[in-house]
């Protein structure tokens, strides 16, 4: 399959599964039938894929959730959208090298939690140039 996923392939003789096995000789991947003996060479390399489905909870749980946590650092930034002047504040998962460091900020008003990043900071700062 040119998608990379696995699927689950049948004897043609039999219709018993067929399973992985190597072909030290030839050095190649078969799928070979376990009752009929019979084996087909695999078209890809792909016999086993694992796919995890995060679900993620509700944003206004998450954000409730991080302006309660006393763990996280306040800082004393005006709300762009209520004027509130507290905040909590976390720095970017970004592992790439090209990434810079950015600080995402949460509202501690907890009927606005409001979330803005330090580039949206900085980005207001160049209007007002």
């Amino acid at each position: 399959m040119a998608d990379g996923s696995a699927r689950v392939r049948f004897c043609s003789d039999c219709n018993n599964l067929l399973y992985p096995r190597e072909d030290r000789v030839e050095n190649r991947l078969l799928y070979a039938c376990r009752r009929c003996g019979t084996q087909e060479e695999a078209l890809d390399a792909c016999v086993y894929r694992h796919e995890i489905a995060i679900q993620e909870r509700g944003e206004t749980g998450r954000l409730r959730d991080l302006i309660k946590d006393p763990t996280l650092p306040k800082a004393s930034k005006r709300c762009p959208q209520c004027g509130n002047g507290s905040a909590v504040y976390f720095q970017s998962r970004a592992n790439h090298k090209d990434a810079t460091m950015t600080l995402f900020y949460v509202c501690n008003n907890e009927a606005c939690m409001h979330q803005w990043s330090s580039d949206q900071d900085q980005e207001d700062m160049d209007d007002m140039a």
